[in-house]
């Protein structure tokens, strides 16, 4: 039956997993610290907040990187979703990254959307497995879920 997506495939799917692994580059300073530009540049945000024992200090966040990092993980959660087992070639390396991402702790719709993937991975699994697709395996099932689980219990 092929989806007429597929083909296009290896050229979205990396571009997505580079972005969800995008860095935030959160950065704590003194606020005395001549390093004020940083938070001039486009894309930034900062926040200074007095820490006792340790007086203020400025918190910087790459908000641009942020917000490229949840749109990726969300479009890669609704790839999954609609290709089901077509999307299997792709169901490790997007666990692999995505899994970690559950505990993300700088932004909720990041965390919200590695989440919401992990049954559609394990579904996409089981479906190619169902279909015989190469590579698929209860074997390969198993470990998925086993790779998912902790971080799926530790967040709820």
């Amino acid at each position: 039956r092929g989806d007429p997506s597929q083909p296009s495939l290896p050229f979205v799917i990396p571009p997505l997993l580079a972005s969800a692994q995008l860095d935030p580059e959160l950065h704590v300073t003194d606020v005395d610290d001549e390093d004020g530009d940083q938070e001039d540049e486009e894309g930034m945000e900062s926040v200074t907040v007095n820490i006792r024992g340790q007086g203020n200090k400025r918190i910087t966040i790459r908000t641009s990187a942020l917000e490229e990092k949840a749109t990726a993980c969300s479009m890669l959660h609704s790839y999954v979703a609609d290709l089901k087992e077509a999307f299997f070639p792709y169901v490790q390396e997007v666990a692999t990254i995505l899994v970690p991402l559950i505990k993300f702790q700088y932004m909720d719709e990041v965390r919200t959307a590695a989440m919401m993937a992990m049954p559609e991975l394990l579904d996409s699994c089981i479906l190619a497995l169902a279909k015989g697709a190469s590579g698929a395996s209860a074997a390969l099932v198993s470990q998925l879920l086993c790779f998912m689980l902790e971080p799926i219990l530790e967040q709820l």
